[in-house]
């Protein structure tokens, strides 16, 4: 039953193979909870998805807070409630970074409710245990006790994990790609100067190269938008560099490892670089690839700039 079930799904795949990519780019790139992105429950599912303990206590937390200070509990439900309802109800667009602003309060809010917590649990062990223990043996159980729940807390939320995880991950693909191997690789060879240069990272060569004229980055759009964050052109195939810089011989492209690994290239840009580029680094830029695309210039057309 489960293969019958899961065979239509296999269709498309081995109808258009390329889409495998696409498909482990958005999983990689895109939060599960984004599905919904219309919906005004994405940042509650968002927040519930990486911490579902302190979301789940959160109004004991506020009232907790009140208990001790009202003034600071006003001013904490404020802080986190406008924005969080705001990006939730009003504005159209939805991304993770929008509430940021919001989670000091809440984590304020659920960190004096955690104290209050601990400290009546401080009280009430060695009561319990009675006189058959001694003070010191009952306050030094209620110390172990309150330390178990606080760090068990802590290290069972999702966010958590996900961060330790991120950062490991994060650190190994930058050792991998050595950028700074790039530049020289590019300055060695003085007829790259002239050369347009293209990149699968929007972001990186422009610290290490100082210019950036076209990234490869997967995305909808028209051919040729500039992007908002870093000004730089998207042509995403072959066809579309080769028209773009029609007036040119070749092309300089940087293909970064991870972005390849994950599906975020062009796999027809990909073959091209590979069947038809020459590779500069020949290892000395790590796991980062560099190919010089010789294309020559189109018949007709001689001037670079659009479509």
């Amino acid at each position: 039953m489960a293969q019958e079930r899961t065979a239509p799904g296999h269709i498309p795949l081995v109808a258009r193979p390329e889409l495998l990519g696409q498909i482990l780019w958005a999983a990689f790139f895109v939060p599960a909870w984004v599905t919904g992105a219309d919906s005004p429950l994405v940042y509650y599912w968002a927040l519930t998805a990486a911490m579902p303990i302190v979301v789940a206590l959160a109004p004991l937390a506020f009232l907790a807070t009140a208990r001790r200070q009202p003034a600071l509990a006003v001013y904490l439900l404020i802080w986190f409630g406008v924005p969080f309802l705001l990006h939730s109800l009003v504005f159209p667009f939805k991304a993770d970074r929008f509430i940021l602003v919001a989670h000091p309060a809440l984590f304020l809010a659920a960190g004096i409710a955690a104290a209050d917590g601990l400290s009546a649990l401080t009280r009430g062990i060695p009561a319990w245990l009675g006189t058959t223990w001694s003070e010191r043996a009952r306050r030094r159980v209620a110390v172990a006790t309150c330390t178990i729940i606080a760090l068990g807390a802590i290290v069972t939320l999702p966010a958590f994990n996900a961060a330790r995880q991120i950062g490991s991950n994060l650190g190994s693909v930058m050792d991998r790609e050595n950028w700074s191997g790039t530049t020289v690789v590019l300055a060695e060879q003085a007829d790259l100067d002239r050369l347009k240069l293209g990149s699968s990272d929007e972001f990186t060569p422009l610290f290490y190269w100082k210019r950036l004229d076209f990234h490869t980055v997967q995305g909808g759009g028209d051919v040729g938008a500039i992007s908002e964050s870093t000004g730089v052109r998207r042509l995403q195939t072959p066809d579309q560099i080769r028209h773009w810089f029609s007036d040119g011989a070749a092309v300089v492209v940087a293909v970064d490892s991870a972005r390849l690994a994950y599906g975020a290239i062009n796999q027809a840009l990909h073959s091209v670089l590979r069947e038809e580029g020459t590779e500069l680094c020949r290892g000395r830029c790590g796991s980062l690839l560099l190919y010089r695309w010789e294309f020559g210039p189109l018949e007709g057309e001689h001037t670079s700039g659009g479509l």
